[in-house]
């Protein structure tokens, strides 16, 4: 990957890592109904490294049930929590591949109203994720990624006062 491209991946990448401070999370997350799991389609190179949306939908949601065991996760849900996962393939300067960099981020999307306009939108309204990277046979960093996230949205939705 070109210079350019890499600083513009950590860039974007590090945007995620940020927590929003728009808004308080007892606002965002108060009275969920249930929520349904999306995962973004994966990149070739992130099916390379052996990474499988499937897989990871299995394992977000396994992680979701076990920490909120009361939160519904229905398909028809308005409200979804979405993963993304984006990798690239870290080389030396000879173009040997010597391992990968991924940026995961989870978000909760739910239908708002915008006060100024009474409008109905779909907005993010909480989200974290992170950056990581390991050799290229062994992604089990992306997993725990996923793991510590699906820990950190509990705790948010725990602090917003849900049962």
């Amino acid at each position: 990957m070109n210079r350019p491209g890499f600083y513009a991946f950590v860039f974007l990448s590090l945007s995620l890592a940020v927590p929003s401070t728009w808004a308080a999370p007892d606002s965002n997350l108060r009275s969920m109904a249930c929520t349904k799991l999306v995962v973004e389609d994966l990149s070739q190179g992130a099916r390379q490294l052996g990474l499988d949306a499937e897989n990871l939908r299995d394992r977000l949601t396994v992680a979701i049930k076990s920490k909120i065991p009361r939160l519904p996760l229905k398909a028809a849900c308005e409200s979804s929590l979405y993963l993304t996962v984006t990798t690239i393939t870290l080389v030396t300067v000879s173009g040997t591949p010597r391992g990968y960099a991924a940026s995961i981020g989870l978000e909760l999307e739910r239908i708002v109203t915008i006060e100024a306009t009474k409008d109905i939108a779909v907005a993010t309204v909480w989200r974290r994720g992170g950056i990581n990277s390991g050799p290229l046979d062994d992604v089990s960093e992306v997993y725990l990624q996923i793991e510590d996230l699906a820990t950190a949205f509990a705790a948010a939705y725990y602090e917003a006062g849900n049962p």
